[in-house]
């Protein structure tokens, strides 16, 4: 499996990072959508991990693009506002999940049940 992280908290991608490298040793991650956009262009990776709120635009916009482009990805969105809304709304956009950055130790057994 490969892996992108996308998060402009530096923090946060380190503890994604750690958690998704116990499945794989492929993992590229990304302060911004756009960066992360672009590099689709020669990595594709079988889950993507992405923020709501990053730098320069929406991570829920990212997701429809990157979906409307590569459907097969699975995009799993991790943020802060844990709000039955925001998950509605994700998987309206085609994330196969939301996780809350407030249940950070319980990310490993989200992350991997989808």
């Amino acid at each position: 499996m490969k892996y992108m992280i996308i998060d402009d908290n530096v923090k946060i991608r380190e503890i994604i990072r750690e958690v998704v490298s116990k499945e794989t040793d492929t993992i590229m991650e990304f302060n911004s959508g756009e960066e992360a956009f672009e590099a689709l262009n020669y990595f594709m990776p079988d889950y993507i991990l992405i923020d709501i709120h990053i730098k320069g635009t929406n991570g829920l916009e990212i997701t429809k693009k990157i979906l409307d482009k590569y459907p097969d990805i699975k995009v799993i969105i991790v943020s802060d506002y844990d709000m039955p809304s925001f998950h509605s709304v994700a998987k309206k956009f085609g994330a196969v999940k939301f996780i809350s950055k407030d249940n950070l130790l319980l990310l490993r057994e989200n992350i991997f049940i989808t």
